[in-house]
């Protein structure tokens, strides 16, 4: 493992966990109600269909970083394999001597601490393996080949929900143990559905009071 893959492996999944906690936090805004008429707007068949959208997403991008596949390059269990198994190059092995002298911090400061996280992960992804198999049954049968026979797996948000948590703290877990650093994956401002919710319940609040006003002249 060499330290220039390492970061783009945190890269490149940082952008998949970014994908998944929006898809998390728009779905779960879909539940709530901020403003008036915006039952109305929901009901309209766009936002029916981008709730099946975000479901896609989150079973395709988990699917991606927990499955047990080999196939996938950005895969945790892949990750854990290769950092237990594989020798460090110079570099990742110079990082983990310096970290010896940070303080207050969660890093890595001896392959010991890094095999003792990495048991710690396994366990707890070997404890949410019945919650993964179902998402990658669900990308497999749903989503990714419309199997005919397919059927629902029964997944909550909240199933979802504990697995984007964990994903998470595998990232900055490993990517801290390293470089001593995190990243802050629950702003997705810029990228919220409440915008768009909010925009449109106005313009339909706005249209019914014209059309009452209208009415009211007559």
């Amino acid at each position: 493992m060499t330290n220039k893959e390492l970061k783009d492996w945190f890269e490149q999944t940082a952008k998949i966990i970014t994908d998944i906690q929006i898809c998390v936090n728009n779905a779960n805004r879909l539940f709530e109600k901020k403003y008036e008429n915006e039952d109305w707007v929901k009901n309209h068949g766009f936002f029916r269909h981008h709730y099946y959208q975000l479901w896609f997403i989150l079973s395709v991008q988990l699917s991606k970083l927990l499955s047990s596949s080999r196939n996938q390059r950005y895969n945790f269990n892949k990750l854990l394999d290769r950092l237990e198994n594989e020798e460090l190059d110079e570099e990742l092995t110079k990082l983990i001597e310096t970290n010896k002298n940070i303080s207050f911090s969660a890093v890595f400061r001896s392959k010991d601490e890094m095999f003792n996280k990495i048991k710690s992960f396994r366990s707890e992804i070997k404890d949410n393996e019945e919650t993964i198999k179902k998402i990658v049954t669900s990308r497999d049968t749903l989503y990714a080949h419309r199997d005919p026979d397919a059927k629902p797996q029964n997944l909550m948000l909240s199933d979802v929900e504990r697995l984007t948590d964990l994903v998470k703290r595998l990232y900055n877990c490993f990517r801290g143990g390293f470089y001593d650093v995190s990243f802050g994956f629950d702003r997705t401002v810029d990228w919220d559905i409440d915008f768009i919710l909010k925009q449109a319940a106005l313009a339909k609040t706005q249209r019914d009071n014209d059309r009452n006003q209208r009415l009211n002249e007559k």
